[in-house]
């Protein structure tokens, strides 16, 4: 649009652009997620890390029994009971011969939800607890730093499709281990 010699045309252009952008940026609109909890599971469920960590830890074979669970998460056993439950009862999970198992339902919080935040620092949280066992395997990284309107835009751009990077390579991969990833880029 830049090149565009009349102005409303170019204007016409320019916002059809920030839209696009505005929703390829919304991760909603590029991950499919299942039919979703009531509000208040959610609230339960979104009201500490370990509700999602065990549901996602399930999908690890080694970690589909209570004592797998809890080797993996450091949790007392009388915890990881309760979330099983809930996660059972709200169909998240399923019983089989051999442990805890997935259901096709998926958990996604979009930015709109009010549950947002609690998501957001419950795993920023996780990420600080591990930023002090500074692990080799592990990787953090903060930064504030000024640059051009049009490279943030641009980075901007790059982040969300990493991130929809992430989540095909992530369907792709066998389930070993459980990890976390925090992504923000934001204007201070």
């Amino acid at each position: 649009f830049e090149r565009c010699a009349n102005p409303i045309a170019k204007q016409f252009l320019k916002r059809l652009l920030e839209e696009k952008r505005a929703k390829f940026a919304e991760v909603k609109n590029r991950v499919k997620i299942a039919e979703e909890l009531s509000e208040e599971d959610k609230a339960i469920y979104y009201s500490h890390y370990l509700y999602s960590a065990i549901h996602m830890a399930v999908t690890i074979p080694e970690r589909r029994t209570l004592s797998g669970l809890v080797d993996l998460l450091q949790v007392p056993e009388r915890r990881i009971q309760e979330v099983l439950h809930f996660l059972l009862d709200r169909q998240l999970i399923a019983k089989s011969k051999n442990g805890f198992v997935p259901t096709k339902k998926q958990m996604f919080v979009p930015k709109s939800s009010p549950f947002v935040i609690a998501n957001h620092r419950n795993w920023r949280d996780r990420a600080l607890d591990s930023a002090t066992l500074r692990r080799s395997s592990d990787f953090h990284f903060s930064a504030v730093f000024s640059i051009s309107a049009e490279d943030a835009v641009a980075l901007r751009d790059l982040l969300a499709k990493t991130t929809e990077n992430f989540v095909e390579r992530i369907k792709a991969s066998p389930e070993e281990q459980l990890n976390a990833i925090c992504l923000d880029f934001f204007s201070v």
